[in-house]
Formats: structure tokens, C-alpha cells, sequence
């Protein structure tokens, strides 16, 4: 009987001392390779979970983005910086203006303010135009030559700028 017991536990006992080292020298290829596939599966499952409850941001991007070149023929030379912040700050969720260029046309005065559409598609200068309580008859399209500012429009403001509704916006500045 005792030589039955021995067999019976003589894996128990080649586990212990120099038994369990040749044991882990065995089997280290799978132990090894268990524990890369757990972490490649935590790593998985918290990228998803982030993926899935990560921060979601939605963007309102407006239909037009007006890039604008405002060049000032009236006789009134000095509100011209005003302006040109006025007109970038009434932006609106359907058109972004964007003033890229800025002038004071010395030449001569301009009787009528006219918006000069850079692009075939009048669409966005007429909206413009309608924002600003131009008549959308006054937009015409005339390419610009070597355009690096990539000016999708020029706005020509003559003698009748006080016409304009950014003009009554600059009034409500001074006066606030």
C-alpha cells in the first residue's frame, strides 16, 4: 500500500523544490502568452468603453463662409476699423464673415455701396448683401486676379454707407 500512496502522490510531490521550477520552465511560453492576451483584452475593453462613452462634440458649421474684402470709397475715411469689426462680429449661425483685406479707395467716391461677388455662385454674396440691406441688384460677379487672400467677396462701401445696417450697428456702440 504505501507504494500505491507514493504513486498517488508523486506529481504533488515532484511539484515541490526543483519539481516546480522545471514546472514554470515547461509551461512559461503559456503563462507568458495568457497574460499578453489579458492585458490586449483589458486594453480593448477600456478603448471601448471610452470610444463609446468619450466626449462627443457637435459643431454648428455655417452654409457660408463669406472670406471679405472691404474697401471704404466714401468720404468718411476714419470709421473704416469699426467697421471692419462690426461686420466680423454679426456673424450669424448660417454665414460666417471673415474680413481678410481692408482699404481706403483714395481715387475717387463711390456713389452706391456694392457688394462684388469673387466667385460665380452668387448665392453667398446676395445673402450677404440682403444682411446688410444692400439691394441683391447691386451684387455682381467680376473675378479678382491673383488672389492669395482667397477673397470670395469685396464690399464697396460709397457715399450711402449710412444705408447700411452695420452702420447702425456702429451707432449702437458709440452710444453704449
Amino acid at each position: 500500500m504505501q507504494k500505491s500512496n507514493r504513486s498517488r502522490y508523486s506529481r504533488l510531490w515532484s511539484l515541490t523544490g526543483s519539481g516546480w521550477r522545471d514546472f514554470c520552465r515547461s509551461h512559461l511560453v503559456e503563462i507568458i502568452a495568457g497574460a499578453v492576451l489579458t492585458m490586449a483584452i483589458v486594453y480593448l475593453t477600456l478603448f471601448l468603453i471610452r470610444v463609446n462613452t468619450g466626449l462627443s462634440k457637435t459643431l454648428d458649421v455655417p452654409s457660408h463662409v463669406v472670406r471679405l474684402q472691404v474697401v471704404n470709397a466714401s468720404a468718411e475715411k476714419a470709421w473704416l476699423d469699426r467697421l471692419v469689426g462690426s461686420l466680423s462680429s454679426c456673424s450669424e449661425p448660417d454665414m460666417e464673415i471673415q474680413v481678410v483685406a481692408r482699404d481706403n479707395f483714395n481715387t475717387r467716391e463711390v456713389p452706391h455701396t456694392m457688394l462684388v461677388s469673387r466667385l460665380e455662385n452668387l448665392r453667398a454674396a446676395k445673402l450677404l448683401a440682403g444682411k446688410l440691406g444692400l439691394n441683391p441688384a447691386l451684387v455682381f460677379y467680376k473675378p479678382l486676379e491673383h488672389n492669395r487672400d482667397y477673397v470670395t467677396a469685396t464690399l464697396l462701401i460709397g457715399r450711402d454707407y449710412d444705408k447700411l445696417d452695420v452702420a447702425a450697428l456702429l451707432k449702437k456702440e458709440t452710444i453704449n
